[in-house]
């Protein structure tokens, strides 16, 4: 009876636990019968899903200055452009909205920019944050190309040089630009000018007897070049410009001259009236002599064409010295006399 017994208990038990197995199941699995709501606008089943991403983010100086009117593009790696453009507001802030997921070519570029190119991967319901710096090319912003004859005692060659001033600037400052390049193209030829005491104001000078195989006269009509590089190793050129004269013609003094006396105190200069067929003024240089030093002690320019006789403003005082006469054209090119020496006792 005992074993009858243990028998029914036990297959009670066995029906208790099938019961309650039962009830779980039904619990557990009734739960998925109706799905869940998709809130998540991650979630691909999300009524807020879209399937598309976005690129937000803003453009720098390389000084950290946000720059306004760099546009921004994403590019298929085939060239197309994808989700169009964007152009930088004044805080260098700028937004692409409804890319296509995928990994694309970002491109930044601006008048005045180095453009760059940079990849960039989209993720559909994600916004990708963009920051990047541009660097701004150097300009130049004012030219000078002059040309210089003079004529001279010893050695009895006349000497002829070419004079070039550049201003440059660049909006990331001027401790940006590298250097600043005379091109001779047809030469091959290329000359470093200097910076001046002139902030931004490059210059060179090149005698006749430096260029190879040639004489300035026949850069007439030649294109020159300047070539300024930054810091970066970005380049720009501005080509197209051209000397506009020689002088030939030398300027003649008359008084004082050899070792003529005359009064320190506000010295008398003349000359014979130069003839040319172009406007040009005259310039007065008027130099003291220290045994091989020569310093210039006054200067007169923009002198009347008709005129032939100048006044120095000036007090000299006793010493060996000599002066010159410079004709000067509207573009700057010109041809100075031979040295005119004099003394004041």
């Amino acid at each position: 009876m005992k074993s009858i017994a243990n028998t029914t208990a036990k297959s009670r038990a066995t029906e208790a636990c099938a019961m309650v197995l039962l009830l779980l199941s039904a619990t557990f699995t009734g739960g998925c019968w109706n799905d869940a709501e998709h809130l998540n606008p991650l979630d691909p089943l999300s009524p807020e899903y879209e399937n598309a991403g976005r690129i937000e983010g803003q453009i720098l100086s390389r000084g950290f200055t946000p720059i306004g009117g760099i546009t921004v593009s994403v590019v298929a790696s085939a060239g197309a452009t994808i989700g169009g453009t964007s152009v930088t507001q004044s805080d260098g802030s700028f937004s692409l909205t409804g890319l296509a997921p995928g990994t694309f070519y970002l491109t930044i570029s601006g008048d005045g920019y180095t453009a760059i190119v940079d990849t960039i991967a989209v993720t559909a319901g994600q916004t990708t944050p963009v920051s990047h710096t541009i660097n701004a090319l150097p300009h130049v912003i004012g030219h000078s190309l002059r040309t210089g004859h003079t004529s001279r005692w010893w050695p009895q060659e006349d000497l002829y040089r070419l004079d070039v001033d550049a201003t440059v600037t660049d909006p990331d400052g001027l401790v940006d630009i590298a250097s600043v390049t005379l091109v001779i193209p047809h030469l091959a030829f290329e000359r470093t000018a200097l910076p001046t005491s002139e902030g931004g104001v490059f210059a060179v000078s090149i005698n006749q007897i430096e260029m190879p195989g040639t004489t300035i006269h026949e850069l007439l009509g030649r294109e020159l070049a300047l070539r300024v590089a930054d810091q970066t190793g970005a380049v720009i050129e501005l080509g197209g410009l051209y000397l506009s004269r020689v002088i030939d013609d030398v300027p003649e003094t008359l008084t004082p001259s050899g070792s003529q006396e005359v009064p320190g105190e506000s010295p008398t200069l003349t000359w014979l009236q130069s003839d040319l067929p172009f406007a040009f003024t005259y310039q007065v240089d008027v130099y003291r002599m220290d045994g091989e030093v020569s310093t210039v002690v006054y200067s007169s320019a923009d002198i009347e064409s008709s005129v032939t006789t100048h006044t120095a403003a000036t007090t000299l005082i006793t010493g060996q010295y000599y002066w010159t006469l410079s004709v000067v054209d509207g573009f700057g090119n010109r041809s100075r006399s031979r040295e005119a020496g004099f003394l004041v006792p």
